[in-house]
């Protein structure tokens, strides 16, 4: 199995596969700015702080980053779905991105990867 990040071209594939899975809900606009979940950390030793910034508004989070290994959890306000409650954990991957699994009280279990910017 080849595994890639998303292309445009990948948008009729995700639209048959989204229609077959039956959801009550329209496939989401991938371009769209909303569909990308920002997330900021301050590390202190061992310790991480910082905040997810999505849908729900800035939510909070604490964790900690030791050995390549990331862990962190946070919660935000009521919003679409009720209150968000999120845990998540992550590795370093050689390309200094972060890929892990996140578990989300109002989405369930996704998957992430977390990409460095430049601070502006």
């Amino acid at each position: 199995m080849r595994i890639r990040e998303y292309q445009e071209s990948d948008l009729a594939q995700l639209g048959e596969i989204h229609a077959a899975q039956g959801f009550e809900y329209a496939l989401p606009d991938l371009a769209n700015p909303l569909f990308v979940t920002k997330l900021v950390l301050a590390q202190s030793g061992t310790k991480i702080s910082g905040t997810l910034q999505g849908t729900h508004g800035p939510m909070p989070l604490k964790g900690q980053f030791t050995k390549g290994r990331i862990t962190f959890s946070g919660g935000g306000p009521n919003g679409i779905g009720g209150k968000e409650e999120f845990s998540a954990t992550g590795v370093l991957q050689p390309d200094g991105t972060l890929v892990g699994d996140l578990t989300s009280t109002t989405s369930g279990k996704l998957t992430w990867k977390a990409v460095r910017t430049v601070a502006r």
